[in-house]
């Protein structure tokens, strides 16, 4: 068989182009089986004297139907400023956004319409690039094919230089992530009042849930005063140099009790947080 093009690896999402390390959103659906609607599932044995052993098969899956459909996956990349700004702000504001995704260089291409953002997961490590995993909730796949598109312009990511973490405990930061959980729903409604072939109404967020933790090079780590049960605090994150623009968020938190570990490396504690409020802003 002919061989396809290499893979592309290339989203679009409201104009901003985002180079994917993976990707794996597609369109799901199953086959439903009512099994028992005319006898047993397995072949009747013979033999045994028990009633009804008559050595027939009961031929199972007549009768079906098709599941409903729902578009869902997640992609990972590395981020650039303008990339980690539009995705912060789908994710904290819950809005509906649509995806086109380029799967090789041969014109192989999905669009997906009506997204949301279920989750996303902010990472960095000290010497390395800011990550995010985003997993979507589409409400339907729109095409499929047609399409090549090549970046125009180098674009810089956001590397851990420049990226400023501070808060009332941030002495010697050495890791930080968090994650936003929108808790999306898909919404079905009757054939008669839709007629998009089983994909749902609409997606609806649910209670936003944020955590995450902050990991710190020193000997000792305390609150400096803050008790986690009834005082919360304000983890700024921010992006000032050399990449393309500036990101300015804070998270309005709580902190659990610090994770202490004994090693022979080098001696880092995590604090875990968990978000409070309007944890991504207002």
């Amino acid at each position: 068989m002919a061989l396809k093009g290499g893979y592309m690896g290339l989203c679009q999402v409201n104009g901003i182009d985002l180079r994917v390390t993976s990707f794996n959103v597609n369109v799901k659906q199953e086959a439903e089986f009512y099994e028992h609607i005319i006898g047993l599932r397995d072949s009747i044995p013979s033999g045994l004297g028990t009633k009804g052993d008559v050595g027939a098969l009961n031929v199972q899956k007549y009768f079906w139907r098709p599941g409903v459909k729902i578009c869902q996956g997640n992609f990972s990349f590395p981020v650039t400023v303008s990339s980690l700004q539009e995705f912060y702000d789908l994710a904290k504001t819950g809005d509906y956004f649509n995806l086109d995704y380029y799967y090789d260089c041969d014109n192989v291409k999905r669009s997906y319409v009506d997204c949301r953002v279920n989750s996303l997961s902010f990472s960095c490590t000290a010497g390395d690039t800011v990550n995010l995993n985003v997993d979507i909730m589409g409400r339907k796949l729109e095409s499929e094919g047609g399409g090549i598109i090549s970046y125009q312009s180098s674009q810089k990511l956001v590397t851990w230089d420049a990226l400023e973490i501070t808060s009332s405990s941030s002495n010697g930061v050495q890791a930080f992530n968090f994650n936003v959980n929108n808790n999306c729903k898909p919404i079905y409604t009757a054939g008669a009042n839709d007629t998009e072939n089983l994909f749902p109404k609409g997606i609806r967020v649910g209670m936003q849930n944020v955590t995450g933790s902050i990991v710190y090079y020193t000997k000792g780590v305390s609150y400096d005063g803050l008790d986690p049960s009834t005082s919360s605090d304000t983890i700024n994150i921010k992006i000032t140099t050399g990449c393309g623009g500036s990101f300015s968020e804070s998270l309005t938190v709580v902190y659990t009790p610090i994770e202490r570990q004994g090693n022979t490396k080098l001696p880092l504690h995590t604090l875990p947080f968990v978000g409070v409020g309007n944890a991504l802003g207002t």
